[in-house]
């Protein structure tokens, strides 16, 4: 991969989770990433920590990179696309990071030439353990896609989904977990501290034994805190707030799916409002399968595939056994 560049137009928290990522994994250097963003204090610090490159602007970034993720907020796709319209090249792959913005949309507003995909990511990356979803357009196929899995697999593992519409569904689960599990995970430290334990203490029980947990303490604690941030408003982080919003009053684990059906809700209705508490008439509807969604598992080769079982409803959809589907 060394001879790849990576751009990145945004340097937020999912932007700097991947660069982490990338850059721990031992197969991208520091200086073949360049990044850009409106924020100066962010792409210095960003610098400072990881040490990839700062563009004087995002078309610099884009005249400079080979693969370019787009991890600005989702309302400011649409601009900072038509503004590298005239940069962007046909040798060149964009990755839209924005939770809820089509391809379509993105696609109309950067032009035909470059390669174009979306995923789904979260912060796991940080420590190379995120699961990422994947959507590109029909007609390309997995070779089309090498240089897109060669980047993304040092940070996780990849699948794609053919149905566009999954991915408000992967928002709601994987882009969303941490909140969930660091959510929970705040909860039993403040338990332990209300007991009389030390914070330290309490935190250290709850990263030794809480599910995802990283390695890395000192990753696993700025995680908590990018996650307390979005909930307290100090960052928009409107998918997690909107998950939040739809854990308040719910009985746990048996309504814990309440936070995702928000979030899938959001994703389906472009920031419509959640109201804490209140789920709509389909989502109280018996049985976790309501339909039989076409979807084409797509993965990249790996060494070591992790097999997982595939709900029955699931598998006479995409015509497989129990183990149709695997991760690496």
């Amino acid at each position: 991969m060394h001879h790849e560049h990576i751009g990145f137009i945004g340097s937020g928290n999912i932007a700097e989770s991947i660069i982490r990522g990338l850059i721990t994994s031992g197969h991208v250097d520091p200086g073949q990433i360049i990044i850009s963003d409106v924020r100066q204090e962010q792409l210095d610090r960003v610098h400072q920590t990881l040490g990839p490159m700062i563009a004087a602007s995002n078309q610099e970034t884009v005249a400079r990179a080979n693969i370019v993720f787009l991890a600005v907020k989702p309302a400011q796709v649409p601009g900072v696309a038509r503004e590298l319209r005239d940069v962007a090249r046909s040798d060149q792959f964009f990755i839209s990071v924005a939770a809820g913005t089509s391809l379509a949309r993105v696609r109309d507003a950067l032009g035909e030439k470059p390669r174009l995909c979306r995923i789904m990511p979260n912060l796991s990356a940080s420590v190379r353990k995120s699961i990422i979803s994947l959507y590109a357009e029909p007609a390309m196929t997995i070779q089309d896609l090498a240089p897109v899995y060669s980047v993304l697999s040092q940070v996780g593992k990849v699948f794609r989904v053919e149905d566009e519409a999954l991915m408000s569904v992967t928002t709601a689960l994987s882009g969303s977990a941490p909140a969930y599990y660091l959510m929970m995970a705040e909860a039993l430290v403040e338990f332990g501290i209300s007991q009389g334990l030390p914070r330290e203490i309490a935190t250290a029980m709850i990263l030794m034994r809480g599910p995802d947990v990283p390695r890395d303490r000192q990753a696993h604690e700025e995680r908590m805190e990018h996650e307390k941030n979005h909930r307290n408003g100090r960052e928009p982080g409107r998918d997690h707030r909107g998950g939040h919003a739809g854990l308040q009053g719910k009985r746990v684990p048996g309504d814990l799916r309440g936070g995702p059906q928000a979030i899938h809700r959001q994703g389906q209705g472009a920031g419509r409002q959640v109201t804490p508490g209140r789920r709509s008439r389909a989502d109280r509807r018996p049985g976790p399968h309501r339909s039989a969604v076409p979807v084409r598992f797509e993965l990249p080769a790996h060494d070591e595939p992790v097999a997982f079982p595939v709900p029955r409803p699931l598998r006479a959809a995409i015509g497989g056994g129990s183990t149709v589907c695997s991760f690496s």
